[in-house]
């Protein structure tokens, strides 16, 4: 059970407990039969509320790690050590920081968010600094979040 829910408690069960004939015994047997059902019947709707919250859970959880833990750590922390501090929660849900070699990796309008670029000695277009790190898919997937860099020139 999830912190602060519990699941359904039986309802109390009011049967005759000293049957005095074979009717009523049959009653009682009925009666707890009915019981059973419906406390099964309350356990399966709990079950499958559960499982709409699991689903609403598989929507928040990459949401959360993207925008609130990701963004958050990333503006905080040097962008050479993020992947490897940040690796193990992004695994969680499928995605990787966009790989990146300052002076090496070519900037790429389809793949970096291009805030402008400034002189250096390192080859024309390749990225110079990073702003901000981006996501993509594990194994070099899709971009889910593009990253913020100054071309060099």
């Amino acid at each position: 059970a999830i912190r602060g829910e519990s699941p359904p408690a039986p309802p109390p069960l009011s049967v005759e407990t000293t049957p005095k004939t074979e009717s009523e015994l049959n009653a009682i047997r009925n009666a707890c039969t009915v019981y059973v059902a419906q406390f099964q019947g309350m356990l399966i709707g709990y079950e499958l509320g559960r499982e709409v919250d699991v689903e609403e859970y598989n929507t928040f959880f990459p949401r959360f790690i993207t925008d609130r833990l990701f963004n958050g750590v990333a503006r905080c922390m040097p962008f050479e050590e993020l992947s490897q501090r940040m690796d193990k929660f992004l695994h969680l849900v499928g995605y990787e920081v966009v790989p990146i070699q300052i002076g090496h990796t070519k900037a790429d309008s389809r793949v970096h968010e291009i805030q402008g670029s400034r002189q250096t000695g390192d080859e024309p277009g390749t990225i110079v600094e990073v702003v901000s790190p981006g996501l993509q898919q594990r194994g070099g997937g899709d971009i889910v979040q593009k990253p913020v860099v100054i071309r060099g020139e």
